[in-house]
């Protein structure tokens, strides 16, 4: 597991355009990893899968090797 920046993680996967966007999805409640509503910061892992609302959702997949 890895903790990340919740709206750095929303902006790499396409979900906002901005830090700001993401930051006010994330205060709404609108944000799950794993089904659990999550704060500025989460622990992911390979094969996470994040929501952001009721329709929008990504699994997160880890393409760097140095990170098991």
């Amino acid at each position: 597991m890895v903790v990340v920046i919740v709206s750095k993680l929303l902006i790499a996967m396409g979900f906002t355009k901005g830090k700001s966007e993401a930051d006010r999805l994330i205060k709404q409640g609108a944000v799950d990893i794993d089904g659990k509503r999550v704060s500025f910061l989460a622990e992911v892992e390979d094969g996470s899968i994040v929501k952001v609302g009721k329709h929008r959702w990504g699994r997160v997949v880890n393409t760097d090797d140095r990170v098991n």
